[in-house]
């Protein structure tokens, strides 16, 4: 009667490899506010009774309220 062979160990599952961890996302990057033409006019700061903001070429200028700004655009008139 021949020999019987060892019985053969059974094999391992196989490991699955490491879950990797996850790559954080960086948060959206705000868009930068728009950059007003030169020499133009910026846009109104609050209203007449706080006062006005007016970039022109000549650089910026800030008014007072309204009755300093009223006395200044009638001195622009000719």
């Amino acid at each position: 009667m021949p020999p019987v062979p060892p019985p053969v160990p059974p094999v391992p599952p196989p490991v699955p490899p490491p879950v990797p961890p996850p790559v954080p996302v960086p948060p959206p990057v705000p868009a930068p506010p728009p950059v007003p033409p030169v020499g133009g006019v910026v846009g109104v700061v609050g209203t007449l009774t706080v006062g006005v903001v007016v970039v022109g070429a000549v650089g910026v200028l800030v008014t007072p309220p309204a009755g300093a700004w009223l006395a200044f655009a009638q001195s622009l008139k000719p």
